[in-house]
């Protein structure tokens, strides 16, 4: 079912190109991402806390322009995700959850152009991710050893918002750079006991855009 669907939205990303106004190509990105873990007693009662965990996104981003000011700017990613916890009294935790990402985004010019040639863009939309790996590194007494995370789900959804540069050369290629808030809407550790994992990330985005 996700390659289905991957390869669905890849197919409507290609027939989109056919036509005026698309640009589309590759992006990369670095993000700091944590997670908000509800409100149980492990949680109120200051059991465990987390602190942000740096990681990777790539993928391919387009653009076709609706009118002079709206877009529809899917997108395809893969990006990582998770935080570090520390466990009072018991060592601490690096939690790695990597998703195929699909994203259905909105950008929206705005009235400014802080930079000569370069328009300022606002961008919002939601999300649905697939997990395709998950795994946890504990740490205690000094020694780190490779566990699994227990009761995640396989599929995260979730919404981006964010401002961005976009940069238009002669020919029509362009370059974006956007800096985007994302957040789930439901638990992916879903551990009724224990807490309620919300992933959050704030994430720097560089893409490379071709008229197509």
């Amino acid at each position: 079912m996700k390659k289905i669907l991957i390869i669905g939205v890849l197919a409507a990303m290609f027939h989109a190109s056919a036509r005026a106004d698309f640009v589309m190509g590759p992006f990369v990105g670095v993000n700091t991402t944590n997670a908000s873990t509800g409100s149980s007693v492990y949680v109120t009662g200051n059991y465990f806390s987390t602190t942000n965990r740096t990681g990777f996104e790539a993928g391919v981003t387009s653009q076709y322009d609706i009118n002079d000011w709206l877009s529809a700017a899917p997108e395809l990613a893969y990006v990582q995700k998770g935080a570090n916890v520390n466990y009072r009294g018991f060592g601490s935790a690096t939690y790695l959850l990597e998703y195929a990402e699909f994203r259905a985004r909105a950008k929206m010019l705005l009235p400014w152009e802080p930079l000569k040639s370069w328009n300022m863009f606002a961008t919002v939309g939601p999300t649905v991710g697939f997990l395709t790996n998950s795994s946890t590194v504990l740490a205690a007494n000094g020694v780190s050893s490779p566990a699994s995370m227990r009761s995640v789900t396989s599929v995260e959804f979730g919404a981006r918002v964010g401002v961005g540069l976009d940069y238009f050369s002669v020919d029509e290629r362009a370059i974006s750079l956007s800096v985007i808030y994302a957040h789930s809407f439901a638990g992916v550790v879903c551990d009724s006991v224990a807490y309620d994992w919300k992933n959050y990330a704030l994430s720097l985005d560089l893409g490379v855009l071709f008229s197509m």
